[in-house]
């Protein structure tokens, strides 16, 4: 029987939902229609399309639970430790429970080039920056609970450093065998959220040309690079830094259908991952309603 994903006002999912309750919620005027199924209902005097997504009209603060929270990363050369730590604690407050800071020391091509800061020495300058941002001066109150701190870590210093500074790592651009690796060097205990990328198209050629789109800009930069390199992939794979090869498609994105995503997402858990972060790959830029509403099935 279908069910239905129910967001939040602000298009924040929030869980599956009977098609029947999606149904009364829409009748009780709380909830808009986003998406819907082919299948159609009919009444005696009217008709409806069953609804895959709904929307609430009024937003509902609820309290998450930590290893539910949306993952994201911040570049440290892009504001000083205070201000980082400033934006930290008023988020906290604002969204408690429902807010992460993932720190990341992006790419040396856009730190020296666009930013025109010395990145001589990354490592670091990640652990002066989080020694800054815990003598920071907050001259506001402080939140009931600080949000927890994560960073955006492939190599195995970096690791080092997220397990034995912050609450964990948000490894980007990685496979299960990254998250292996990562779980070994961290030990048990610091939280692990690697991303992972999908693309839900079973025609290999669609697939891999929408992913191969999605993976184009990762392919310019630097520390993707030694990252994948380490994995045991070589230029070879990353032709004029565009042409991903299949084999280096086929192992940073998951393709295929929902059930055969839940297998890549279950093969980082399997492998040590608290949590696993999941980007849609599209061929447009639109919100990916119907691929999270189709994911939830089997993820949730």
């Amino acid at each position: 029987m279908e069910q239905t994903l129910l967001l939040n006002a602000s298009y924040e999912p929030l869980k599956i939902v009977h098609w029947q309750k999606a149904v009364m919620l829409w009748c009780q005027g709380k909830v808009e229609v986003i998406s819907v199924y082919d299948r159609e209902v009919r009444a005696v005097s009217f008709s409806f399309k069953l609804p895959s997504v709904i929307r609430l009209l009024r937003y509902i603060n609820i309290k998450k639970r930590f290893d539910y929270v949306p993952f994201s990363r911040a570049n440290i050369y892009a504001r000083d430790p205070m201000t980082m730590a400033a934006c930290r604690s008023t988020l906290a407050e604002a969204y408690p429970g429902r807010f992460v800071l993932g720190l990341g020391v992006s790419h040396r091509h856009l730190v020296t080039g666009v930013r025109k800061h010395d990145y001589s020495r990354p490592l670091s300058y990640m652990r002066q920056y989080l020694d800054g941002m815990d003598q920071a001066l907050f001259m506001a109150h402080k939140p009931a609970e600080e949000a927890p701190t994560v960073l955006a870590a492939l190599g195995p210093k970096m690791l080092e450093l997220s397990a034995t500074r912050t609450a964990g790592a948000h490894p980007y651009f990685t496979t299960p065998e990254h998250t292996a690796y990562s779980r070994q060097v961290m030990g048990e205990g610091p939280l692990l959220a690697p991303e992972q990328m999908v693309v839900l198209s079973t025609d290999p050629t669609e697939a891999r040309t929408i992913a191969r789109a999605g993976m184009a800009v990762y392919l310019r930069a630097p520390n993707y690079l030694n990252n994948l390199a380490r994995l045991g992939f070589d230029e070879s794979d990353w032709a004029d830094h565009t042409n991903a090869s299949d084999r280096l498609v086929d192992a940073v994105v998951a393709w295929g259908t929902a059930e055969q995503i839940a297998t890549r997402v279950k093969a980082h858990h399997d492998a040590g991952a608290d949590h696993v972060c999941i980007q849609v790959l599209r061929s447009d830029r639109n919100l990916p309603i119907d691929e999270w509403a189709e994911l939830a099935g089997v993820l949730l």
